[in-house]
């Protein structure tokens, strides 16, 4: 995942666990667990276009914050698929963001 910095602008890369849903992908910010939100959720919440690599696709995505019932709907499906979500969020009293990346021009 390739975001820009909230305050610099600069390109940040990181690897990150995802969970493919059709063409889009499901990102939880756990960030382990800890107090703070990881800092790519906050570079994607200042500026939401960004870049992935997934399975074959690089381009372009636009991130969006999933909240009250489309956060609760996916909340179950992504515990399944990474049942540490879990336990990251039993070990935080924040609640982890959970963003929906869409393929650009989509």
């Amino acid at each position: 995942l390739e975001t820009r910095g909230a305050r610099t602008g600069q390109p940040r890369t990181i690897a990150t666990l995802c969970m493919p849903l059709g063409r889009d992908l499901v990102l939880g910010g756990s960030n382990w667990g800890q107090e703070r939100d990881p800092a790519w959720v906050h570079n994607l919440r200042a500026n939401p276009q960004c870049k992935a690599t997934f399975r074959g696709y690089v381009g372009a995505m636009t991130a969006r914050e999933l909240k009250g019932a489309e956060r609760a709907a996916i909340w179950n499906p992504l515990v399944r698929f990474n049942p540490q979500y879990a336990h990251y969020q039993e070990a935080t009293e924040r609640r982890l963001p959970v963003l929906l990346l869409n393929r650009s021009g989509d």
